[in-house]
């Protein structure tokens, strides 16, 4: 399968904030690429996009700048950890 190149929104660099709890600066739960978790909002195969951010991505907790290949822990990976 090819990989394709993919422009995301600075909307969808918002999503992909709130959809992560923090990074690898600042969480011990952090073991995903930022691209992973912008696969699941644009519902593609992980490994499969390249992402071009228009700006770099925030922490929520720590502010660090992220850009795609930035480590970061999901909000479901907390969930389950709770859960557990």
């Amino acid at each position: 399968m090819k990989e394709q190149l993919v422009a995301v929104s600075q909307h969808t660099v918002f999503l992909a904030e709130l959809a992560i709890t923090g990074c690898i600066a600042c969480s011990e739960l952090a073991r995903v690429p930022l691209t992973r978790v912008l696969d699941r909002l644009g519902n593609h195969p992980p490994g499969c996009v390249d992402y071009i951010l228009p700006v770099l991505a925030a922490c929520p907790r720590c502010h660090a700048l992220l850009d795609e290949r930035a480590i970061v822990a999901p909000k479901e990976v907390v969930a389950r950890r709770n859960v557990l």
